[in-house]
């Protein structure tokens, strides 16, 4: 009979979980995740807004080496509307309209064209970096960037996730660096602007 007992119990061992241990399991898993959540939310919105920045200043710089390998000025131009939807695009020698579509339009963005002269456009969407928003109209509009001298006015974009913002900013030199109002701070610390 003890035989019996012996093997009944080692059944039961190894049988699995009892109810107790894997609502236990499961309460644990449930509050690690609702503490990781929004750490991970934050980094990607952090992660989008520093993709951002970095996209608009390396087009504001190949926008002012293209006018000086070009020999022709070219325009960046930026358009915001109230709902906060943003976007910029740029051409040679005047504004162009970044929300324009229509590659045979007058004021399409492009910088080139392929084989069958048809416009490549260039343009970015802020539609592209989910949750992210600039806070007024870039650069006044619009920046030029003339191919004889690197000078240019100076401006800025802001651009800001829900809890942070950085800036864009240009010198008079057209020099172009990314800065955070924070100073010092998640985005591969950016110096305080």
């Amino acid at each position: 009979m003890k035989a019996v007992s012996n093997s009944v119990s080692a059944i039961r061992r190894a049988g699995g979980f009892s109810l107790i241990e894997l609502l236990v399991t499961v309460a644990v898993l449930a509050i690690t995740l609702s503490l990781a959540l929004p750490s991970f939310s934050n980094m990607l919105a952090r992660s989008r807004l520093k993709s951002a920045a970095e996209q608009l200043r390396a087009d504001l710089v190949f926008a002012r080496t293209e006018a000086q390998k070009r020999n022709q000025t070219i325009v960046v131009s930026f358009d915001r509307d109230d709902d906060g939807s943003w976007c910029y695009g740029m051409r040679f020698g005047g504004a162009c309209d970044c929300r324009e579509t229509n590659a045979a339009d007058a004021d399409y963005c492009f910088l080139d064209v392929n084989a069958s002269n048809v416009r490549i456009g260039k343009s970015v969407a802020g539609a592209t970096f989910s949750g992210i928003t600039m806070d007024a109209l870039a650069f006044g509009g619009s920046l030029s960037f003339s191919p004889v001298r690197p000078t240019l006015a100076t401006g800025r974009a802001s651009l800001s996730s829900a809890s942070e913002t950085v800036r864009i900013v240009s010198s008079g030199v057209g020099r172009m660096r990314v800065c955070s109002p924070e100073g010092d701070n998640f985005l591969n610390h950016y110096p305080e602007c």
